[in-house]
Order: structure tokens, then sequence, then C-alpha cells
């Protein structure tokens, strides 16, 4: 058995997305893709001093996969 360790490591930057009770999958997949995009950007434009001010991330609620080495995620073309 093959565990995965995911959320490890310092944060080094986050952001909030409002997320409406009526919006769907789609939606939200679209607003934090974008925003993640954008932050990435604004990290990786000036990475040293978001290392300087990373914080170490809680060891609580921290994801635990089990199983085979390959994920099987569904095509991205299944969503509207």
């Amino acid at each position: 058995m093959i565990i995965f360790s995911f959320d490890i490591g310092h944060v080094l930057a986050t952001t909030n997305v409002e997320i409406h009770p009526d919006s769907t999958n789609f939606e939200v997949s679209k607003i934090m893709g974008e925003k993640g995009a954008r932050l990435m950007l604004d990290v990786l434009a000036d990475l040293d001093s978001y290392r300087k001010s990373s914080q170490p991330q809680s060891t609580e609620g921290v994801s635990y996969g089990k199983g085979e080495k390959s994920f099987n995620l569904e095509p991205h073309s299944k969503y509207p």
C-alpha cells in the first residue's frame, strides 16, 4: 500500500474565494483556477520575499490518500 501526503510544507501565500451557495462546480473551479493562477504568478515574481514570510502549515486536517501510484480522474470534458 502506498500512502500519499498532500498539503505539506510551508504556506507561501493564501487568498480568499467567495463561494455562493448556488455556485456550480464549474463556476467554483473557474474562479479558483483564475485566483490560483494569479497567486502563483505573484509568488513566482517575488519568490524570495514569499519564502521569507512563509508560515508552517498546521498538521491538523492533513489529507492522506491510500491506493495506487496513478489516479483515475474523470476527464475535464465531462464538466460543462
